[in-house]
């Protein structure tokens, strides 16, 4: 018998296979440099595997091609391949030469292609397939066309593995038997990938009679599939395992017929590993606004989503807020990247940790962007005056992914600032009273984003002391007249448009400037005031006073003899009040005009 050789064919297969795998290999764990639909900041996925076994099928034939059924397959979680399954196909055939066995079906790669020579000659070809939107329902083997050989297949069919690159680890060089012998006997392999399954393919010949053969120990979902032929025939094996750490010697394959001295074999190992589901950073708007207590939803950071499997769904996520931050709002939610949906929401969270639960994120195997964004309280839920500045950063701090396997982190964010915050009061008030009317002065705040536009507001009492009604927070479109329901019922003074730091003189009541109220005053009355600045996100300070005044008739005399002496400090030909008292002593010979002008 001829000594047992790997045909040549098989070696720029794997050295191209290998060539192929390296350049993956070195991208996954060089950092992922910028290549389309793969992020620059996605991790490699270190977590539980999500493997699962879809189910096994098998097949033989004589002729120059037969089928495999896809949807009958059995001893797994489904009987059908669906839409992102991996489909691995051992197929081949019994002759007296070197051939060249493998799928007529669009779509495979080949990852072994062996051969073995002696009597029976044992060849093989190992392929796999990720199924696209519309699965196939059978997948094609290629046949010897001769009723003398016998060809087989046997196939595995896995669902959540890596779509693009199933392979962990590029398969080790394969081997073939000792003279005379059918039981294939697999290379050791090292997976890197916790949650890898590792597979024992091969196929042994023999006479127009062999029988299945068993898999090595531990080892699970086992296919030993015989072709037969009229001169010889052949098996097709495939069994596997999870991996459990290191290397692994599945060992041979045992039972069936002994082995005799024309038969040979060929094998190989398979590592597959699990879909993985990155999380990592996108880039952030960069607008880092400042808005108003209750104001629109806005984003405040954004995040990317990838699977190396067909599709997955992110079920749940978990975004972390600025400390002390998740308070001020009134939602948190996550959408598209265009904010069109939605796709779940918390409300009124307690604390900066918030946990979203269905979600129903859709990943695929192309970056997917998602946004976090924020809804703030209203005015009236927010802190009273001085009120507060909210500073709101968000990230995803955790996913929980339907496949298990999930990795990656979101470091970055915009910052959102809610300005809740009151500007400084207003200063330099007093006040003067006049005859129905009474002149208001102070100076406006001196904050960068006091409102130009009627951030003046002042209030007035009829008492001796201001009440306890203030402007309501966010509302900016008092007029001069308004009443603030309280006790006593405060009534807006004057609602006033400057610039910030300017210096103000308004008349309240009788003869009243724009922007006051222009009905006469009660002489007599007394009436406080006090001033409050708003800025142009709506907060309003705690108020200044201006002080309390009373108005009051003024009478103006003129004396026609000037050497009078005025009682009480007055001098003749100037304004006095109704409130003095004047005295005029005079001559009782000499007589006096007194006249009101």
């Amino acid at each position: 018998m001829s000594t047992p050789n790997i045909h040549k064919q098989m070696m720029p297969k794997i050295f191209k296979f290998l060539i192929i795998f390296l350049v993956i290999t070195g991208w996954v764990f060089s950092g992922f440099p910028q290549i389309s639909g793969f992020p620059p900041k996605i991790q490699k996925a270190q977590a539980a595997t999500g493997l699962q076994f879809v189910g096994k099928a098998s097949n033989s034939g004589t002729g120059a091609t037969y089928t495999v059924s896809l949807t009958s397959l059995t001893g797994g979680v489904g009987s059908s391949a669906a839409a992102g399954d991996l489909v691995i196909v051992v197929t081949g055939w019994a002759s007296a030469a070197n051939g060249n066995p493998g799928v007529n079906t669009a779509g495979y790669t080949e990852v072994y292609d062996l051969y073995d020579s002696d009597t029976r000659d044992a060849n093989m070809s190992v392929n796999w397939k990720t199924m696209g939107p519309t699965p196939d329902t059978s997948v094609t083997a290629l046949g010897f066309n001769n009723a003398a050989n016998g060809g087989a297949t046997s196939v595995q069919v896995w669902r959540n593995a890596a779509s693009t690159t199933p392979m962990d680890v590029t398969p080790p060089a394969g081997v073939g038997g000792p003279a005379n012998a059918a039981h294939p006997d697999s290379p050791s392999i090292t997976p890197v990938t916790t949650g890898a399954y590792v597979l024992t393919v091969g196929m042994g010949t023999g006479d127009t009679g062999p029988l299945p053969q068993t898999a090595p120990s531990g080892y699970g979902n086992a296919t030993s599939t015989t072709g037969f032929g009229s001169t010889m025939s052949i098996i097709a094996d495939i069994a596997s395992i999870a991996w459990g750490g290191g290397a692994v010697d599945p060992g041979a394959w045992t039972g069936g017929d002994a082995d005799s001295g024309s038969d040979s074999w060929v094998a190989g190992t398979l590592a597959i590993r699990p879909a993985a589901t990155f999380l990592g950073n996108d880039t952030n708007p960069g607008v880092n606004p400042t808005i108003a207590p209750g104001a629109a939803t806005t984003t405040v950071g954004t995040f990317n989503l990838l699977t190396t499997g067909y599709s997955d769904t992110v079920t749940n996520a978990t975004t972390t807020l600025a400390t002390g931050t998740g308070t001020s709002t009134v939602a948190v939610l996550i959408t598209n990247s265009a904010n069109t949906t939605t796709y779940c929401t918390v409300f009124n969270p307690t604390g900066d940790t918030i946990g979203l639960t269905g979600c129903d994120l859709p990943v695929t195997n192309a970056s997917t962007t998602f946004n976090i964004r924020i809804k703030p309280l209203t005015h009236s839920a927010m802190p009273a005056p001085p009120g507060n500045t909210y500073v709101v950063t968000a990230t995803i701090t955790a996913i929980t992914a339907t496949n298990n396997n999930t990795s990656g982190t979101d470091t970055t964010s915009d910052t959102v600032t809610i300005d809740n915050a009151s500007p400084n009061g207003a200063t330099a008030t007093s006040g003067t009273a006049g005859d129905a009317k009474v002149t208001l002065n102070w100076t406006t705040s001196n904050n960068g984003d006091f409102d130009t536009t009627n951030g003046s507001v002042i209030l007035r009492w009829a008492a001796g002391a201001a009440g306890s009604a203030v402007p309501a927070e966010g509302k900016s479109d008092y007029t001069a007249g308004d009443t603030i329901t309280d006790t006593p019922t405060a009534t807006v003074a004057c609602v006033i448009s400057s610039a910030a730091l300017s210096v103000e003189s308004k008349i309240d009541g009788s003869g009243g400037d724009v922007g006051c109220t222009t009905a006469v005053l009660t002489n007599g009355q007394q009436y406080t005031y006090v001033a409050f600045q708003r800025d142009t996100n709506g907060n309003y300070d705690a108020g200044a006073s201006i002080g309390t005044f009373t108005p009051g008739a003024s009478l103006t005399f003129t004396v026609d003899v000037p050497s009078v002496l005025f009682v009480g400090g007055l001098t003749p030909g100037t304004p006095v009040s109704t409130s003095s008292v004047l005295t005029v002593n005079s001559s009782n010979s000499t007589g006096y005009n007194i006249k009101i002008v």
